[in-house]
């Protein structure tokens, strides 16, 4: 990779890119189709529970409309796409790979958090917070997601603790702020309200 990322010609790269991913998808096709069959079982065994859940948390709020798709990740990265209503999730498990179903029902959160702070902020997944940094309102909805998972009631659902990545500090703020009272209204308001 260290040459694909030396090479300053962009075609090149995207070339290098493309064979390699598609040799690693080739490479382990049987072992994703079966990781994928695995992750709708897996899914199915806490989808009940997780939405139950995230209705008491976000007070009834409806899910966005769409239709929600997962793809297979290759890579132990799992990004979203909030308006496409698309996400990834490992469809290779790796020595620290957290469990498929833990992943996504973090993405999950991403898209009904975004659509909750559009409809009571009025702040899109782009949107700017006054006096904070560009990229503050993805910290928050990163240490959301991380203090929910914390939570011992998500816990009950997942057995699985996905530590923090990012903003250790607001984490810290916002779990103990969400152990003395799990209102959404209460937990958001003090770290999206632009003042």
């Amino acid at each position: 990779m260290h040459y694909v990322l030396k090479n300053k010609n962009k075609s090149k790269i995207d070339k290098i890119l493309s064979e390699y991913i598609k040799n690693v998808f080739k490479a382990n096709n049987k072992k994703i189709i079966e990781n994928v069959k695995k992750a709708e079982k897996d899914w199915r065994v806490v989808e009940k529970r997780y939405f139950n859940l995230v209705d008491k948390i976000f007070k009834k709020h409806p899910w966005p409309n769409g239709k929600y798709i997962g793809f297979a990740s290759i890579f132990m990265m799992y990004p979203r796409d909030v308006r496409e209503k698309t996400f990834l999730f490992p469809g290779i498990i790796y020595k620290n790979t957290p469990p498929v179903e833990v992943v996504i029902g973090h993405e999950l959160l991403h898209f009904i958090f975004f659509d909750y702070i559009k409809k009571k902020y009025n702040l899109n997944i782009d949107s700017k917070i006054k006096g904070k940094e560009d990229d503050y309102l993805w910290k928050v909805s990163e240490v959301f997601n991380s203090v929910i998972e914390d939570w011992d009631t998500y816990y009950r659902i997942f057995k699985f603790k996905t530590p923090p990545y990012v903003a250790k500090n607001f984490y810290l703020k916002m779990r103990r702020q969400w152990s003395k009272d799990q209102d959404i209204n209460m937990l958001l308001g003090r770290w999206l309200k632009n003042k």
